[in-house]
Formats: C-alpha cells, structure tokens, sequence
C-alpha cells in the first residue's frame, strides 16, 4: 500500500541518514511511482519513477516542509499519470482552491471508482466544494490518511479515517510508518489543520519586460490590477514565454492554463499561433473532463459527486 512522509527541514536535517533509509525502504515497498511537493523558498511539485530523484531534491532545494509519496498502484493506472500528488484547481472550478492531494488506503465509494486513481475523486471533491468538505469526506471511509497540500500559502491538513497505520510526533511531522521521532499513533478520525494567512495575490504572468513598468531589483514589476482584489497592489514575476512550440506547451501546463483562466495580461502579449495553441490545449483537457464524467455533461463540470 502506498506511503507518506510530510517531514519539516529542521528534523530531517537533524538525522537525514534515519528519513531518508525510510523512504528508501517506502519505495522498495511501492515501486509505482514517488512524488514530492515542497514549501518554502524552492517550492515545486514533482512525480518521477526514481526515489534517488526526490533524495537529490531533499538535499539541493531550499525549503521548509517536504511531503514524500510513494505509490503500489490498487488500480490499472500504473504510470506517472496515476502517481499522487494530483491537482485540485480547475477552470470549472467553483471554489477555485488550488490543493495537492497525496492519499494513502482505498475509498470505498462507488463514484471514486469512477476514476483512473480513486484518490483524483478526492481532488475532485476539493474542486468543487472546497478542501474543508473533502477533507470530512475522506473521515467516513474505511482506510484513508491524507495530505492537502497548498503551495500558496504553505498550509496544510492532515486527516486518517480508522484503518492503516499513521505516526507524528506532534510537531506537524507524519508518516505511515514508524520511523525517528514519528512514533506516535495518530488517533482514529483526526483531522489536523496547519492553515497560514494567504499572502498577497501573486499571479506568474509569463510577460516579455515592457518599458511602461518598473522593474526594481527583485526582479518584479508592481502594478495595480482590476484582475486582483481592489485596492491590492499585485506582484508579477516576468519571465519569458517560450517561443519554440514543446517548449510553450510545458509552459501551459507548467503555469496550469490547460485548465485554469489565462490573465488578461498574459493573453495580451500571446502571439496568434500561442493563443490557437492554448486553446487547443483547453479543449483537449475540457473534453477529456467531459469524458470522464459523462457525456451528457455539456459544461466539463461534474454530473454527479456523491458526499
């Protein structure tokens, strides 16, 4: 079954030999895949099919919390598509909640096996009706320990149903097995919230410098946007589109504009062939939405969601 690890620096620094010969032996045990997302500095989230991947980011990147999965697939989906952490945000989006979703146990209810991966259900259920719901959705199953992971604001949630093993130290560390200072069982039906203020909005717009705005020295330009919340001053971060066409389309979905609205400010300095190519992406993922969820669903949102 798969595994989880959600450790802060400050302790894997503290005995990285100990963590590290744990997720070693996690992925021996679950050989369908590992992810990674980061908090901190160097935030980034990551699937690869190569443990030694993650461990060379552990030690490279600088960041506050690590959330470590290693997957054994319980469906057909054995690829890197099926490997946690999945997305929660989408342009169908009612709640427009951006969460990374890693779970560990098996849902027990009919509509998640409607999925590649029954744990997409779960990000599924963040996207349209909120992380909080979602998160009680996953205490009435059988077997589920979970990570919701938000990059934006460096908060997360901790939730465990009843079965499978699940260890802290009270301090915000996890793991599904015992392991360091990790040893104490975390009790049935706990739901542990480590929620931060969001930070001002900041939109990584893609833009080409344009000598109508300001750059400091940070690398930013500050603007007023009426895209923001009023009265907030926005802070994009200039970087280059790609001109050559693979390299674009890894920019889409580096950015999530296959499925999230694309800013006014970044459509504008799009050439006519990126913008064609946008919305071919778009299409692709809507219909694929509209697939996976029935085709008498003519707007790709749900058609049925059970809670």
């Amino acid at each position: 079954m798969c595994t989880l690890m959600t450790i802060s620096n400050e302790l894997f620094a503290s005995d990285p030999e100990t963590y590290i010969n744990q997720l070693l032996s996690d992925f021996k045990r679950n050989e369908h895949g590992c992810s990674l997302v980061l908090l901190g500095t160097d935030q980034l989230a990551m699937q690869s099919k190569n443990i030694y991947a993650i461990i060379d980011l552990l030690h490279s990147c600088d960041w506050d919390r690590a959330f470590i999965h290693c997957r054994f697939s319980t469906s057909i989906q054995k690829g890197l598509g099926g490997c946690h952490a999945f997305y929660s945000a989408s342009y169908t989006s009612v709640n427009k909640e951006g969460w990374h979703i890693m779970h560990n146990g098996i849902l027990g209810s009919e509509q998640s096996r409607k999925y590649r991966v029954d744990s997409q259900y779960i990000a599924e259920m963040v996207d349209h009706f909120g992380v909080k719901t979602a998160a009680a959705y996953t205490l009435t199953q059988g077997y589920a320990n979970v990570f919701f992971i938000d990059t934006y604001s460096d908060s997360y949630i901790v939730t465990r149903s009843t079965a499978g093993t699940l260890f802290t130290d009270g301090l915000g560390n996890y793991s599904t097995n015992s392991v360091g200072t990790m040893i104490n069982p975390v009790l049935d039906d706990t739901n542990a919230e480590y929620i931060k203020e969001k930070p001002t909005p900041v939109y990584n717009t893609g833009w080409k410098y344009s000598s109508d705005y300001g750059l400091d020295n940070t690398g930013t330009v500050n603007y007023n946007s009426t895209d923001g919340l009023p009265g907030t001053t926005v802070v994009a971060v200039i970087t280059q589109i790609p001109d050559d066409p693979v390299d674009f389309m890894d920019w889409v979905y580096d950015n999530h504009y296959d499925h999230l609205p694309i800013p006014k400010e970044v459509s504008k300095v799009l050439t006519k062939a990126q913008k064609i190519e946008l919305l071919s992406i778009k299409k692709i993922e809507w219909q694929y939405r509209k697939n996976k969820n029935g085709n008498d669903n003519k707007n790709g949102t749900l058609r049925s969601i059970e809670v």
